[in-house]
């Protein structure tokens, strides 16, 4: 049902457990009942909080092993400060009184605490050396290579999809602006080996190279850049979903069955239990507006940051929901039409 595996030319690469991008897959259980919790929670109990304090555990340990979930907490954040607005402004038939109403800010600020928390542990548990000179995220390096979904500005400053020739561009940016920080660690080679802890390099000061480039292009190729955001992104991301569930002539695609496959003859098997329930679920309009914003989050990171054949996870998995309640959704009028005098 869904792409998870990479295709490199004749060289097959199956999916694997140590995969990082299976991260989205996982954060987003936690996410759909943290995200319902302050709508549906009528009252708190001591084991409801603490199986929301064990969504929010699970959802921030699948950040803290890929950054890029980030959308997922933008989500979370805008669902529940709904909630938090439409149970103040108006209330729950069934919160009559005001102190009663701030319950619905408790998935919220569960989900704050967990990021402080993991703040903290960062800081307690991890060399100080990663807050000095190892570097925390990469995110100006990943932009770059986002920039390299148009044509135009990947040709001209040697961009594309992959670390090394982000690197080199840098690079070459720093030597062509006689930029001091340049100096004999600035290899290639040196650092790529940094990132396994094989040689020592600074990231602050690359992700400060990095960011200048960035904001450079910017200025030099302004449109090209509004191009690349407004068109190119978005047409990589069409491109991509459908190149994914159309069928090719690649043996070695077609052998292993990489396509994506929700409304197949095996996924719709998989699905019956969950769209029978949803069917009969009042709440399932609520469940598909929320997935419909869900979905759109998730191509925040394809759209703004990164490039787009590496942050597709969340959007393949959204999507897949969306159609299963579209699904149930459809059916539900059909037997009530069926069955209608």
């Amino acid at each position: 049902m869904m792409p998870l595996a990479n295709l490199s030319g004749a060289i097959w690469e199956p999916p694997s457990l140590f995969e990082p991008r299976t991260f989205e897959l996982l954060g987003l259980i936690a996410t759909l009942h943290i995200r319902l919790a302050a709508w549906l929670t009528r009252q708190w109990t001591l084991g409801g909080v603490c199986g929301l304090i064990g969504q929010v555990l699970v959802f921030t340990f699948c950040y803290h092993a890929r950054s890029s979930l980030g959308w997922v907490a933008v989500f979370v954040i805008l669902l529940n400060a709904a909630a938090i607005g439409f149970s103040l402004t108006r209330g729950f038939a069934e919160r009559t009184q005001r102190e009663s109403r701030w319950l619905s800010a408790v998935p919220l600020t569960v989900f704050l605490c967990g990021f402080l928390s993991l703040t903290f542990y960062e800081h307690v548990a991890y060399n100080p050396r990663y807050f000095k000179d190892k570097g925390t995220r990469t995110f100006w390096h990943n932009a770059l290579m986002g920039v390299g979904s148009n044509a135009a500005l990947a040709a001209k400053y040697k961009l594309g999809i992959g670390d090394d020739a982000v690197i080199r561009a840098v690079i070459a940016d720093m030597r062509a602006n006689h930029d001091p920080r340049l100096t004999d660690q600035w290899t290639n080679e040196n650092i790529l080996n940094s990132l396994g802890g094989w040689a020592d390099f600074d990231w602050f000061e690359y992700e400060s190279a990095a960011r200048t480039l960035y904001f450079d292009i910017w200025k030099r190729d302004f449109g090209e850049m509004v191009h690349c955001y407004v068109v190119d992104k978005p047409l990589a991301i069409a491109s991509l979903i459908t190149s994914s569930w159309r069928e090719d002539r690649d043996a070695t695609r077609a052998l292993h069955d990489v396509y994506f496959r929700p409304m197949g003859p095996v996924s719709q098997l998989i699905a019956i239990p969950a769209v029978l329930l949803l069917m009969r679920n009042p709440w399932k309009g609520l469940v598909l507006l929320a997935l419909t914003l869900l979905l759109i989050c998730s191509l925040i990171p394809g759209l703004l940051f990164y490039s787009v054949v590496l942050t597709m996870m969340g959007t393949f998995a959204t999507l897949t929901m969306v159609l299963y309640v579209l699904s149930a959704t459809v059916l539900n009028r059909l037997v009530s039409a069926l069955g209608a005098p």
